[in-house]
């Protein structure tokens, strides 16, 4: 069956150890012609956000905000992701090989300045059907992109976030990252409860801030991530120094826009709302998908703490536990984090 061929030739491959064969040759027809990507031929191993038919249609990559600060954010992801390596790149223009163990997929962006889109191509060279794989993959760079709105029971709506911290990435180890991010204004506020509950009781008081409730009554965009932090967690004592919670309280933050400073944001309505300035500061990160558990929490910032023993970094500060979707998101659709502090020297 046609749909088998994808298989057969991974079979044929192993079998063969001429794994170069699998990748297939790269195409010729990539590119911007007339103001369009490359057109899709007829089997279903390919999506295209300018196609007319609905066997290869995909929605292109949509934002709010600057084209240019868009594109990079793209470039950003792209740069960032294990099985991605950037083959070409313009201001407008970026072409990518997707690579997994026996094939490699082409991928193209093409941003549309006017339209306020990035449209998207994406295409296996190698077998009939691709299993929905070249989809898939394009959804998952959507969600770290793209603002998602849903909606509870309430009928309230909750947006993610549609600009996203910056930083610059020094390492990259499968799940780990070394990252330097610059200073950042946070809105941050303390509540008591368990680790899993602290950000959904602080998520609506932040984001009614953000959405008005606040002196100007001027709407703040949303960003990414939602930090949780341990306040209280330690106190002074002489040696030795131990640690405890203390009543429980933590510290969780929206990172304001990059546009305001301390002394322009707005004035929250709610005075346990607090605004300070973060310093510039280098960060290692674990990243995972999955429930906002206690568990799960344990669990990575383990790993973090082994991967940065193993490196001989130095740490500076407490873990940030850092979210980056609306609580209604479906757990296997969450982008979570975990980062710890480390000297400025780490490398």
């Amino acid at each position: 069956m046609r749909f088998r061929f994808r298989e057969k030739v991974i079979i044929m491959c192993a079998l063969s150890g001429l794994m170069a064969a699998c990748a297939g040759e790269r195409p010729n027809n990539l590119g911007v012609r007339g103001g369009r990507l490359s057109a899709c031929s007829s089997p279903p191993n390919c999506v295209f956000s300018q196609a007319s038919d609905e066997r290869h249609r995909i929605a292109s990559l949509a934002f709010n905000d600057d084209p240019d600060a868009a594109f990079a954010r793209l470039k950003q992801i792209m740069a960032r992701r294990n099985d991605t390596a950037v083959i070409e790149e313009s201001s407008e223009y970026i072409r990518v090989e997707f690579r997994t163990t026996f094939f490699v997929d082409d991928g193209e962006f093409l941003l549309d300045r006017v339209g306020r889109v990035i449209h998207v191509r994406s295409a296996s060279r190698l077998g009939y059907s691709d299993l929905g794989k070249n989809r898939s993959r394009m959804e998952d760079i959507r969600r770290e992109f793209s603002p998602v709105e849903v909606k509870p029971c309430t009928g309230a709506t909750i947006a993610m976030a549609t600009e996203e911290a910056p930083y610059t990435v020094l390492k990259t180890d499968d799940i780990f990252e070394l990252r330097e991010y610059p200073s950042q204004v946070l809105a941050e506020i303390i509540v008591e409860g368990e680790l899993e509950d602290a950000g959904n009781k602080a998520f609506r008081p932040l984001f009614r801030y953000i959405s008005g409730d606040n002196k100007s009554r001027g709407k703040i965009a949303m960003t990414a991530p939602v930090s949780q932090e341990k306040k209280g967690e330690k106190i002074s004592m002489t040696a030795p120094v131990s640690q405890q919670s203390m009543q429980g309280k933590w510290a969780v933050s929206f990172m304001m826009p990059a546009s305001y400073t301390v002394e322009t944001l707005p004035t929250p309505d709610n005075s346990n709302i607090k605004l300070r300035q973060v310093p510039a500061r280098r960060v290692a990160v674990v990243r995972y998908s999955g429930f906002w558990s206690e568990e799960k929490y344990l669990l990575h910032k383990g790993k973090l703490e082994k991967w940065i023993k193993d490196n001989r970094f130095g740490t500076t500060g407490d873990p940030v536990w850092a979210r980056y979707n609306p609580p209604f998101t479906l757990w296997f659709m969450r982008r979570n984090e975990i980062l710890i502090p480390i000297a400025a020297g780490a490398n």
